[in-house]
């Protein structure tokens, strides 16, 4: 897909923008000439600590358009997840939402080939598939021995900045610990300064592709800490 790029002003809030009335308030309000819900946290992190950032944004729905289902409905922002009952539920109750959901939906393969289209071209300038195959092995071979230090890593596999790490029971069986326990890990480790998917018990480990080696192992050595601590107190003990 071919994609035009256009420097501009980006503002952020916690909750979607969905009629024409709201976009243009918004618009008055900031200046932004398009709006998303992650954004400025992202660079406030990056900027308190030194770290470039780039960020690429693809319109979904223009300013004069209205979402026909609220995003409350179709997705669950905190489990990060599509409401699939609660969406149909609504289509059900709305008809004639149906056409201008599909419409909507339809829309996005097209927003998305442009926006991967521009991001190929980044990787490829600045060799982030070189980087990534470097430091993703580093880092799986710093993250494999976890499987014999600790009795609740039952696997750690993977290639480059693809890493998937497995939270048993039990090492035999491959019963997955709780969500009781990882989202306590979870918390521990965001505590620590490390921000991972171990809500679940099979996590990935998904770092930025710009990621260099030292920084890597930061966050193995992070990692280990907390570990360390949960097999010392044996969270995983259910």
């Amino acid at each position: 897909a071919r994609s035009t790029a256009r420097r501009g002003m980006l503002t952020t809030q916690s909750t979607a923008a969905e009629t024409p009335l709201e976009k243009a308030a918004l618009a008055r309000t900031s200046g932004a000439q398009a709006v998303d819900m992650e954004t400025s946290t992202i660079a406030r992190v990056c900027a308190e600590r030194g770290v470039p950032m780039l960020s690429l944004r693809t319109i979904s729905d223009t300013a004069s358009a209205q979402i026909p289902v609220p995003l409350n409905v179709s997705y669950d922002l905190t489990r990060q997840h599509p409401r699939i009952a609660t969406l149909l539920a609504f289509l059900v109750n709305n008809p004639a939402r149906i056409l201008p959901f599909a419409r909507f939906v339809r829309g996005l393969a097209p927003a998305r080939a442009v926006l991967t289209s521009a991001i190929v071209g980044i990787i490829e300038n600045e060799h982030l598939v070189e980087n990534s195959r470097v430091v993703g092995a580093k880092l799986l071979e710093a993250l494999q021995p976890f499987v014999e230090r600790y009795p609740f890593v039952g696997l750690v596999t993977g290639s480059g900045m693809m890493l998937r790490m497995e939270l048993v029971v039990d090492k035999q069986t491959r019963e997955p610990l709780p969500r009781s326990v990882t989202g306590r890990l979870f918390d521990a480790l965001v505590q620590a300064g490390l921000m991972t998917m171990a809500y679940s018990p099979h996590f990935r480990l998904q770092p930025a592709l710009t990621l260099d080696e030292q920084t890597a192992m930061n966050g193995v050595q992070i990692l280990r800490d907390v570990f360390d601590v949960m097999a010392k107190e044996k969270w995983h003990a259910v």
